[in-house]
């Protein structure tokens, strides 16, 4: 499993959402592995990114969102890309959904990224 985990402030790190990126993320995955982004944003849904390079590469993707009811706690969202099949294998909760059958697909490169095109 590799976790990417650097997208919740300001100042989103677009270059590690590029098909570029993932292909890099890809080769270092054993077949059977798991790519964790945890894409919590107040402004920015990142969720497209990922359904994108998802559509692209013919991976299958997850969304878990996790909230708490602690008090000073915020919510969570995660995307899981694997190879196909692999999503499968996990037991099923009521916080994961899979994207429905048109999802938002957004495309960014190392040459083009767009984040006006992702404000919530």
């Amino acid at each position: 499993m590799l976790v990417i985990d650097a997208f919740s402030g300001d100042a989103v790190p677009t270059h590690l959402l590029s098909l570029e990126a993932i292909a890099v993320y890809l080769r270092h995955l054993q077949p059977d592995g798991l790519l964790a982004f945890h894409i919590s944003n107040r402004y920015l849904d990142l969720q497209p990114v990922l359904s994108g390079a998802a559509g692209h590469y013919d991976l299958d993707q997850l969304r878990i969102h996790h909230e708490t009811k602690e008090p000073g706690t915020d919510t969570s969202d995660w995307v899981l890309l694997s190879r196909k099949g692999i999503l499968d294998r996990l037991p099923a909760r009521e916080t994961m959904r899979r994207p429905g059958s048109n999802p938002k697909m957004v495309i960014w490169t190392d040459d083009y990224s767009n984040l006006l095109g992702i404000l919530k």
